[in-house]
């Protein structure tokens, strides 16, 4: 049905072409994996753009299409041309945070570099925090921002923040859920994030990891969606939460001895199988 309807908007269209935008595309994945959408779609829809040469398309979605690898998947994306959007450069940051208010709100540069550092100068971020800052900032009918404002309106943006919270669903499975969890606490800590030390915290409490399982494919696949990234320190490399507003709505909303329980009844359930 859908292959009929575009021969009739290519025909009517011509000789412009056609280009077909699929925003979240990351959610056809959703679709697949509750048996809702067939897993044919990737591959009808490079069939339709390989054979109607009138038409482009433009597909966007989240940090999870990196790791949308399975065999359906491969069939598009292998002949796709990746234009990533991650953090932008240091100025363009502080810009995107100042120049939208330029005239009507004054920021002190340390209420901007705040803004930036906790969003990890991801434009998504920094525009839905500044958006909060605005709002406070016109309630409160002031016209200077400072840290603190900007404190107050990122402890409220992560009280209950849906962006968040997909970012911890894509985890996947429990025991990267608790990983990033540990993370949280052990970052005010003396001791440096290493993969050793996330081994022995495992252990410690009661999550086994399966001989045939490497503990580094979860570490891998959480710097891949870039929920954790690793630092080089005075005392080697190290991890961290990549975001330090989502370790904030971890602390805030993760229960960690909750997510501990999931995850140790989780190493249980793969020992049985």
């Amino acid at each position: 049905m859908f292959e009929l309807y575009l021969q009739a908007v290519l025909e009517a269209a011509r000789p412009r072409r056609l280009l077909l935008m699929l925003d979240e595309f990351d959610k056809l994945q959703e679709g697949i994996d509750s048996g809702v959408t067939s897993p044919q779609v990737p591959e009808n829809i490079r069939y339709l753009l390989h054979t109607y040469t009138g038409l482009s398309a433009v597909i966007t979605g989240s940090r999870r299409l990196k790791r949308l690898r399975e065999e359906y998947w491969s069939a598009l994306f292998g002949f796709g041309h990746r234009v990533p959007v991650g953090e932008l450069p240091l100025e363009d940051a502080r810009l995107l945070v100042t120049r939208p208010v330029e005239g009507r709100l004054a920021y002190v540069p340390e209420a901007t570099d705040r803004v930036v550092q906790l969003c990890a100068r991801q434009p998504f971020l920094i525009q839905s925090l500044s958006n909060r800052v605005f709002e406070s900032a016109a309630v409160s009918n002031r016209r200077t921002v400072t840290v603190a404002a900007v404190d107050a309106a990122a402890k409220e943006m992560v009280v209950d923040n849906e962006h968040f919270r997909t970012l911890w669903d894509y985890a996947g499975t429990e025991r990267r859920r608790f990983v990033m969890s540990l993370c949280q606490q052990l970052d005010v800590g003396p001791d440096p994030i290493t993969l050793g030390l996330l081994e022995t915290k495992l252990e410690e409490h009661g999550i086994v990891l399966p001989r045939s399982d490497r503990f580094g494919r979860d570490l891998e696949f959480l710097r891949e969606l870039e929920l954790l990234e690793l630092r080089g320190t005075t005392r080697g490399s190290a991890y961290a939460l990549a975001i330090p507003l989502m370790a904030w709505w971890i602390g805030r909303n993760v229960d960690s001895e909750d997510q501990r329980q999931k995850a140790v009844r989780e190493s249980e359930d793969l020992e049985g199988r």
